[in-house]
Order: C-alpha cells, then sequence, then structure tokens
C-alpha cells in the first residue's frame, strides 16, 4: 500500500487579494486602519514591559539578567515596531514589481514576530 502525499504551493495573500485596483486600496485602507491601534497596543506594551523588568533589575544586581533585563523592554517595544513596519511594507510594496524588498520585508515579519512573542512572554512570566 502506497500513500501519495500531494503538497500544494502555498497561497500567497497578494494572489488571492488581486491585481484590480478595488482589491487592492480596500486592502491597504484595512491595513493603514489596523496599524493606529498597533501603534497605541505598542506604547501600552512598552509601559507594561517596563514596569515588569524594573523589579527583576533591582532583585538581580549583580546577575547576568540583572544588567540584561532593564534592556529587554526596549528591545521587545523596537521588535514590535519592526514588525508593524515591516507588515506595513508587505502591505504596500506589490510582490510583482519589487519582489526583492516585498520578500526582505516578510523574513523581518516573521523573525521580528517571533523574537517579539518570545521576549514578550519571559518578561511578563
Amino acid at each position: 500500500m502506497t500513500m501519495r502525499l500531494i503538497i500544494y504551493p502555498p497561497l500567497r495573500m497578494s494572489a488571492s487579494i488581486g491585481s484590480a485596483a478595488p482589491q487592492r486600496s480596500v486592502w491597504t485602507l484595512v491595513m493603514a486602519l489596523h496599524t493606529g491601534p498597533k501603534l497605541v497596543l505598542a506604547a501600552m506594551n512598552h509601559s507594561v514591559y517596563s514596569a515588569a523588568t524594573c523589579h527583576v533589575s533591582r532583585d538581580n544586581r549583580g546577575t547576568w539578567e540583572g544588567r540584561l533585563t532593564p534592556h529587554l523592554a526596549s528591545v521587545t517595544s523596537l521588535l514590535a515596531l519592526a514588525e508593524l513596519t515591516s507588515l506595513m511594507m508587505v502591505t504596500v510594496v506589490p510582490s510583482v514589481e519589487l519582489y526583492t524588498i516585498h520578500i526582505l520585508a516578510t523574513g523581518v515579519f516573521l523573525v521580528c514576530s517571533g523574537l517579539h512573542m518570545s521576549l514578550s512572554c519571559y518578561i511578563v512570566r
């Protein structure tokens, strides 16, 4: 008995949006409206991260964790901003004309979002 596995190529979001002007305009508008609240959320998260890391640095001043932890709030907030910026680049930069920039922004988005989630979980543990 032989089983065959069919692997379909991943669907691109830009392919599902289409190249027609109304779809692209609506998608860009929705992403632009989505960006404002995400910026406010990033600023609020920075306050939470700073408050969560200040007590750790006071308790463990001599250890590596005590020296590194105060900087984690800033790094995590910068990763959130880089994630949001790269997501906007993926949305605005068309993959057909500027493929290299589109792929670079996608990679930055994936790396920054993974690191941001990991550091967020570490900080608020």
